[in-house]
C-alpha cells in the first residue's frame, strides 16, 4: 500500500434499523458481505500515485455499498503545473496571511511533489464511472478542491 494509506480517512456509514455505524479504515480490510449505506472518501485520492492506485480504492468502496448508495468524493482534481492562475491565487492567499516568498516557494515545492491527483473534472468522473459509481454532480469547487456525489450503480 502506498505511504499515503496510512492516513487514510475513509468512511463507510449504514442504517440499519435506525442504528447507525460508521467504520473507518481500509476498505480491503472491511468485509463486502454486508454492503454499506454511504461511503465518503476525503482528501485522499490525490495523494495515491497513479491511476491504478486511485482506481482500486474507488473500486474497494463500490464493492461495499448498496445499490443506489451515495460516496462523497473531495480532493484536488487537476494537474497543478497546469494551472498558473489557480497556483498564483494560491501563492497570494499565502501572501495575505504573512507567508515570505521564501515560504511561498517552499510551499509550493512541496506541493508540486507532494501529491497526484487526478488530471481534471472529466478524470474523476472516468474513474467514479469504472469503479460502479453514476451520476457523479460536483457540490464544491475552490481552487484546485472539487468534491462530488456519486451513487453506486
Amino acid at each position: 500500500m502506498p505511504k499515503a494509506s496510512a492516513w487514510l480517512k475513509y468512511g463507510l456509514i449504514t442504517d440499519q434499523r435506525n442504528s447507525r455505524k460508521s467504520v473507518c479504515g481500509f476498505p480491503t480490510g472491511i468485509a463486502s458481505d454486508q454492503p454499506f449505506d454511504a461511503a465518503t472518501l476525503i482528501g485522499v485520492l490525490h495523494h495515491l500515485p497513479g491511476h491504478e492506485a486511485k482506481q482500486a480504492i474507488l473500486g474497494d468502496i463500490a464493492a461495499r455499498l448498496k445499490k443506489n448508495a451515495p460516496l462523497i468524493l473531495a480532493g484536488n482534481h487537476y494537474a497543478y503545473a497546469s494551472q498558473p492562475l489557480m497556483m498564483a491565487a494560491w501563492a497570494q492567499r499565502w501572501r495575505m496571511n504573512g507567508a515570505t516568498p521564501a515560504d511561498i516557494e517552499a510551499k509550493l515545492g512541496k506541493i508540486l511533489q507532494g501529491a497526484d491527483p487526478p488530471q481534471s473534472e472529466d478524470a474523476v468522473f472516468d474513474l467514479l464511472s469504472a469503479a460502479g459509481s453514476t451520476r457523479p454532480q460536483r457540490f464544491f469547487s475552490s481552487l484546485f478542491w472539487g468534491a462530488w456525489i456519486a451513487f453506486r450503480k
